[in-house]
């Protein structure tokens, strides 16, 4: 599927800087967003002129932050709005959302509510990052929710998602990473990769650095071709759920009941 963007995130204990090791070159569109000390910044880059003068930039300014994340398309979306990594601000934290995958029956608004989370493009991976959006805005009514209800939320709606076509995603709801493998195996898995560093350098279709200003928990989380080969393999149909740089918990695929169940 070399239709699908390339996604990459890191999540880290500890503020660190993040710079392109060099300027990408073959990419004909490019987002990527960071959060640090609450603040959120977003660039995108439409075509391979400003992908070229995005990634140059890049190359030269690190980004100090907490979370960053990038998405690359090898093909152009139709319009820059569709240009993932999503963001949208939900009880006073950015969330942000990147999929992989085709689910166009998500359009269904009967069967998949989004209540005001409306998107700007067209795309079903927009819809989808609503569609959660809403059912977090629920779940957070009735209270501050651990991470264990925030995880089966969320394990929930993959798998019912998964049901409409293979897919993947990375999701920070403001304080914990979650990320999803599907069950398809026409659509590879993601993967993470942690170290407890000061320093650490990515050299695969992706090169970046990573620096920060003592030993601290980082993790990498994305396609695992932009890894290393320590890289781990998110399990299918699993969702796995990171906190400060490290995993944290992991919620194995989520079973439904068929038609065909219920008759035997």
């Amino acid at each position: 599927m070399s239709h699908l963007p390339r996604l990459l995130t890191i999540c880290s204990a500890e503020p660190v800087n993040v710079q392109l090791s060099q300027a990408i070159t073959g990419i004909e569109a490019l987002g990527v967003s960071s959060i640090g000390e609450m603040n959120q910044q977003r660039i995108t880059a439409f075509g391979q002129q400003e992908v070229g003068e995005l990634s140059s930039y890049q190359s030269v300014q690190s980004q100090r932050a907490e979370l960053w994340s990038i998405a690359t398309y090898s093909a152009p979306p139709l319009e820059s709005a569709e240009i993932q990594p999503y963001s949208r601000p939900m009880r006073g934290n950015v969330c942000l959302f990147s999929q992989q995958g085709e689910l166009p029956e998500i359009h269904d608004n009967d069967r998949f509510k989004i209540g005001e989370q409306w998107p700007v493009s067209c795309t079903d991976q927009e819809r989808a990052f609503c569609l959660l959006l809403e059912r977090s805005r629920k779940l957070w009514e009735e209270g501050r929710p651990d991470h264990e209800i925030r995880l089966a939320l969320i394990a929930d709606y993959a798998g019912r998602l998964d049901r409409l076509g293979a897919h993947n995603f990375i999701f920070w709801d403001g304080e914990f990473l979650f990320a999803y493998s599907s069950l398809d195996e026409g659509l590879p898995p993601l993967a993470y990769q942690h170290s407890k560093t000061d320093k650490f350098c990515l050299n695969s279709a992706l090169q970046l650095q990573v620096k920060a200003a003592e030993e601290c928990e980082i993790v990498l989380v994305g396609d695992q071709s932009s890894l290393g080969a320590d890289a781990e393999l998110i399990t299918s149909g699993s969702v796995f759920c990171f906190r400060a740089g490290k995993l944290h918990d992991r919620c194995d695929p989520v079973n439904f009941w068929s038609d065909s169940d219920l008759a035997q």
